[in-house]
């Protein structure tokens, strides 16, 4: 059961997400409370602790090596798609989607290798050094490439918000507004982009699918006007620089 939804999931990867299941997925976000996801987790967590003491190594390992692929498949549905953008609720944000899909792989590790080892004993032979020491080498690689992932976007974002914030300084020419539109839709391009995998079925941007459609017609209702936009009050801009104090926490331009 668990290798066959490991590869239907495997094979989603590899496609392009058609617009009815990105809808899907915002409708179950509006409608999947965070505890039930927690429940399910800690439920299933439990059920392995008790496979384990019982010596059922075999049904440990599946269950280890499913609830990796649910931790990973129902993070982003419990993720709030809200308008507000608050520095504390980002950080947050940004701290799930690293965290729980760095955690994933050791729980998928660990379900492969309990699952690997109950099958080589059950046939009288021991398994090779080289299996553990070689999961273990690209677990810690995964969870590293995350988080330079993480800094990666965090970084890309930044510099478009100050590129944005210099754009909308001045709105004189035409030239200038051209420029400007352009900024705003490379914006727009980065802070869609999920900040912990590249694909975007799993991935968590740093804002919500609201929260960012906001905020960017916003800024482009400032072009249009030819409002410059030295500071501001309202709640957009106001959203804007937080998204830019809080991707600085992660700035690396080495990364």
């Amino acid at each position: 059961m668990a290798s066959a939804i490991f590869l239907a999931q495997g094979t989603m990867l590899l496609l392009t997400v058609p617009a009815w299941w990105s809808t899907a997925l915002e409708w179950l976000r509006d409608r999947v409370p965070a505890w039930a996801y927690i429940a399910f987790v800690l439920a299933v967590g439990l059920s392995i602790v008790v496979a384990g003491a019982e010596g059922e190594s075999y049904n440990m390992g599946t269950l280890a090596f499913g609830l990796a692929l649910a931790m990973r498949s129902g993070a982003s549905l419990t993720e709030p798609n809200v308008t507000a953008v608050e520095e504390r609720q980002l950080l947050w944000r940004l701290r799930r989607a690293a965290l729980i899909h760095a955690g994933f792989m050791p729980v998928f590790a660990f379900g492969v290798m309990v699952i690997v080892a109950s099958i080589e004993h059950s046939g009288g032979q021991r398994v090779p050094f080289a299996w553990p020491a070689g999961v273990i080498v690209a677990t810690t690689a995964f969870i590293f490439k995350v988080h330079q992932r993480v800094r990666k976007v965090c970084t890309l974002i930044a510099d478009r918000v100050a590129q944005t914030q210099t754009a909308l300084a001045v709105l004189e020419t035409p030239a200038s507004v051209a420029s400007a539109r352009k900024v705003i839709k490379d914006l727009d391009a980065a802070l869609r982009t999920p900040v912990q995998t590249g694909y975007h079925l799993w991935g968590t941007p740093v804002v919500s699918q609201v929260g960012r459609e906001q905020l960017i017609d916003w800024l482009n209702k400032r072009v249009s006007d030819q409002q410059p936009v030295l500071d501001s009050n309202d709640a957009e801009y106001q959203s804007l620089v937080t998204i830019a104090d809080v991707c600085r926490r992660w700035t690396d331009i080495a990364a």
